[in-house]
Formats: structure tokens, sequence, C-alpha cells
């Protein structure tokens, strides 16, 4: 099928990073680069969402636009919206495509993610794991990572002080990593550290992190609590000014269905990354190439020293692999992922 058109039903607002990163700007790529139209639709109970989601809706269910897909990304609950999708699925499932990036089945009930699952007639995942979980329920399922937005944002020099950074959201599983895996590997330089956390939302969090570096002159703590996450370039002109980007994970079956956006988010300003073997980050950091894969405190310690002892060349080149990284997830390699999956199974 050469698509048209597409219906996106997301399952929240432009608020979400997913939302933005796999719905908007695709289809805003697609649109300006293939001609594809789009009508993308948001829960919610405004009388504009409402008007709009019943004008989509009865579009699909009737008056389907010729060649087009229907895709619903990460809907996992029971109510309103989500029943309304289940009744268009069973009259219009050709051509039908859920869209899950991440282990939503840990933090929901799965029941309704598995329906999805079995009847959209197609899945996209944004990891290995979630994709072995799709498959014991659709066999039509492909991977599609998470892809990073076009950006002018890029790494110029390193800074005087040597710059570690963080970027996502500070809670759960990923606060553990950085308090278990992380934090322990800087306390013992002998060196003046920035450390710039992007995403701590909660002041309990921001305490925790001063209290915990407070006999630790040498590294200065910096926790931006003022971003417009929806203006992503003051998000990326943030994001280039470390000198090495970090994404600690603890090994779990959550962690290990991330789609490794934090890596992602590093390359693509040329920024070098240090991340744990664990999911999908050891697909795209190359070993010494682009970065560093570190698992326990002290290999995060030996690769912050590598990255400190570097002279200005062997930093640039590590800089510049990892922004020549991108194509393996920019917004081109998103969007024609999907259609090649459609046009190379119409062909066999």
């Amino acid at each position: 099928m050469k698509i048209s058109h597409i219906y996106w039903f997301a399952y929240f607002n432009m608020f979400s990073p997913s939302v933005r990163y796999r719905a908007k700007y695709p289809l805003d790529h697609l649109n300006k680069k293939y001609g594809i139209s789009s009508t993308l639709l948001f829960p919610g109970y405004s009388p504009y969402n409402i008007f709009h989601f019943i004008k989509a809706y009865v579009s699909c269910l009737f008056f389907r636009k010729k060649d087009s897909l229907i895709v619903i990304q990460r809907v996992h609950t029971n109510f309103i919206y989500s029943s309304a999708l289940r009744i268009l699925l069973a009259f219009q499932k050709k051509n039908t495509l859920y869209d899950l990036d991440d282990a939503e089945y840990f933090d929901y009930p799965h029941g309704s993610i598995d329906q999805f699952i079995s009847n959209c007639e197609s899945c996209s995942v944004g990891s290995n794991a979630v994709k072995e979980y799709a498959e014991k329920i659709n066999e039509q399922v492909f991977l599609l990572t998470s892809p990073v937005m076009q950006h002018n944002m890029t790494k110029e020099m390193r800074n005087t002080i040597l710059t570690i950074g963080w970027i996502g959201d500070f809670a759960g599983s990923h606060r553990e990593s950085m308090f278990s895996i992380f934090f322990p590997s800087i306390t013992d330089l002998g060196f003046k550290v920035k450390l710039v956390i992007l995403g701590v939302r909660e002041k309990l969090f921001i305490k925790e992190i001063f209290d915990y570096f407070a006999t630790n002159e040498n590294i200065f703590i910096e926790i931006p609590t003022h971003l417009n996450w929806q203006d992503e370039m003051s998000v990326y002109s943030k994001v280039k000014e470390f000198d090495v980007g970090i994404c600690p994970l603890i090994d779990n079956e959550i962690t290990r269905a991330k789609s490794a956006f934090k890596i992602k988010q590093y390359f693509s300003c040329g920024v070098p990354a240090l991340g744990s073997r664990v999911g999908e980050n050891a697909r795209f950091i190359e070993d010494k190439k682009n970065g560093f894969i570190c698992n326990t405190p002290d290999e995060y310690r030996n690769a912050i020293l590598r990255i400190k002892e570097m002279t200005n060349e062997e930093y640039e080149s590590l800089s510049k692999n990892a922004k020549s990284s991108v194509h393996k997830f920019d917004m081109e390699h998103y969007c024609s992922t999907i259609l090649n999956f459609y046009t190379n199974r119409d062909s066999n």
C-alpha cells in the first residue's frame, strides 16, 4: 500500500514527548516530504476535542480515505475514547497499526493493551523488548525506534569545567539508577565537575540531590526547574552544552524496554554518551567510538576520567562520531521505516 493519509489517534496531548516525537513531528515530515496528509487526534472532553474526534471518527468509519492508515498510539484505558476505537477496529481493521513505544503493560493493566495489539492488523514498537512482548499476540510487529527531530544545536567545544548532563523524568527507575550507579562514580573525582540534570520536578528530589553532594565542593549542581519541554530548541540548546550525556540504567524488564531516547538526544547534538548495556543503549552506543558502555560506578568513573584526559582532537572525534549516528534514528529513518513496512508487506 502506498499511504496517502494517516488517521492518528494519540493516547495523550502534545505535552507527552511520545505524542510529539512519534506522531506530530513525523506526520509533519511525511506531509512535507511525501505529501501524505494526516489527522491527529487527542483524547479530551473539551468541545474542541470532542468535535474533532467525532469528525475524524465518522470519516474513518463511514468515509475512510483511500489508501489510509489508522494508527492508535499507546491507548491503554477502558474509557469512552478507547471503547470508541475498539468499535472502529471491529469495522475497519484493514491497514490499522497499534503503536507502543514503551512497556506500558508493566505500568497499567495489560488487558486493554493486549486487545489493541491483537485487534490491529499490525503493531509498531520502540524497542526489541517490547517487540518480544507484542509478537506473542500479533505476527505483524516491527521495530520503529523513536526519532529525534531535526535541529541545528551542535556541540562546539569542551567546557573549562567538565560538564556532565542528564535529561528525562527524574523519577522511578531513573532516580534509582542515578543514585545507585552514577552518583557514586563522581564523588571522589579529583577535579571540578558540573552536573546538569534536566527533568527534576519534585522539590524533594532536588533537595535529595543537593544533600547527596553536600560534602563534595568540587561538584557543581545545576537543576533548571522551569523548562518549557515543548520548546524543543531551548531544551536542545541546553543539551549541547553537555560535554558528555549519561544514561545509567538498572537492569529490569521496564528499563530493557526503553528506547535509548536520551542517548539519541545527546548524539543529535554531537554530545558523546555514557550508558549502561541495558535495553536499546547498546544498539546506539559504539564503545569508545561515540561514547562508552558503562555498567558499574567504577566503569562510569573510568570513562569520565578518560574523557577528561582526552586531547581536543580525541574529544572532537568522539563528538563527530556521536553526531554522525543520527541517521539511525532521525525523522527520515522513522518515517521511511513505516512506509517501507507497508510497501514490503504488500509486495510479499
